[in-house]
């Protein structure tokens, strides 16, 4: 969208990055030295020098980096200013800056940060627990799109194409990894009927995740109705989810993720754990779809009641999933907050004195 309103965007990668897929026209993408994959001092001053020259190039009125664990890092590292970082979860939730080296540049970056932001306050207060001030925090959803995401009829050509006719569909769409919990939903799913499909977007996958996962399959009998499609692109995302009797997503970590806007914006029922970012002020979110996590009974029994709503019930949570979305995180007007937000930075002449 801020490409769409005028605004100059530079993407910064790393050069041994793989190219972005769906990337909006406008945006260039600029790359700058890696400090390899683990941090060492010789790399760290090599992407400093990359990326400070870079940004002394380009001069950006902003410069804004997605995640703490790496990201942030480099961002900070650049030592340019206004800088605004966004915590995204796992990156502040789960402590994966397990050495002294890691915790330091984490506080570090999002102590120098002049803005940190999140997509709820449970999230917002594991950023200042590890570093970030908290009269620099404030929440910005990411959003969902109303218009592309809506519901309406599933499609019978996607549905020949994965082979679904006469069975159910329970659509997880987070990607592979241990936080996200797809051990629990396989578990749920041996206990679940025949006629049920567990579809999985294997989105960047860990072989090793993914042949653990096959393995579990395997001895709890489910492989035929285990279901993996290769990574699935943005534009076909609203025809996966109104193909989906249910959507599930049970993670042992999370914060409110665009998954499940994008799943309630088309008016899918949806299964999830309770966490702190998910019972945060979402009333829409009825009680009996969320569940503890790790449990497989609790997640059979939620998508087995999700499956048994009637036509009119499954129309009416469905009516209310949506309002409750578009209410807290419309995109458009998440990103227009944003927009305000980074005109505000641009024009701080204390952050402005620091680049």
């Amino acid at each position: 969208m801020f490409a769409g309103q005028g605004h100059e965007i530079h993407l910064l990668l790393e050069d041994e990055r793989a190219d972005p897929i769906d990337l909006a026209e406008g945006i260039v993408v600029t790359r700058f030295a890696s400090y390899g994959e683990r941090f060492r001092v010789r790399g760290a001053v090599r992407a400093r020098r990359s990326l400070q020259s870079l940004v002394s190039r380009i001069r950006p009125d902003v410069l804004h980096a997605h995640y703490l664990v790496r990201y942030g890092w480099l961002g900070a590292l650049a030592g340019y200013h206004p800088y605004v970082l966004s915590v995204w979860g796992s990156d502040v939730l789960l402590g994966r800056d397990h050495s002294i080296v890691a915790r330091t540049l984490s506080r570090w970056s999002l102590g120098s940060a002049d803005l940190v932001t999140g997509v709820s306050d449970n999230l917002l207060r594991a950023a200042v627990a590890r570093g970030a001030a908290p009269g620099r925090c404030r929440i910005a959803q990411f959003g969902v799109d109303g218009d592309a995401f809506q519901p309406g009829e599933a499609s019978s050509a996607l549905s020949e194409r994965l082979g679904l006719r006469g069975r159910r569909m329970v659509f997880s769409p987070r990607i592979l990894a241990p936080v996200y919990r797809h051990d629990v939903e396989l578990a749920a799913l041996a206990s679940l009927p025949d006629d049920v499909v567990l579809v999985w977007a294997a989105m960047h996958p860990a072989s090793e995740t993914v042949d653990a996962l096959m393995t579990q399959a395997r001895a709890l009998g489910v492989v035929d109705r285990l279901l993996v499609v290769p990574e699935i692109r943005h534009d076909e995302m609203p025809d996966f989810y109104r193909l989906a009797d249910v959507v599930v997503s049970v993670p042992e970590s999370d914060a409110f993720p665009v998954t499940l806007l994008e799943a309630m914006a088309c008016g899918r029922p949806v299964v999830a754990t309770r966490l702190p970012a998910i019972e945060e002020g979402w009333t829409s979110l009825p009680q009996e779809w969320l569940v503890p996590v790790g449990d497989a009974d609790a997640t059979a029994a939620a998508i087995r009641r999700a499956l048994a709503l009637d036509r009119a019930a499954r129309d009416e949570l469905g009516r209310q999933l949506r309002a409750g979305a578009l209410a807290r995180a419309d995109e458009r007007a998440s990103l227009l907050a944003m927009e305000r937000v980074y005109r505000d930075l641009a024009a701080t002449p204390g952050a402005a004195a620091r680049a």
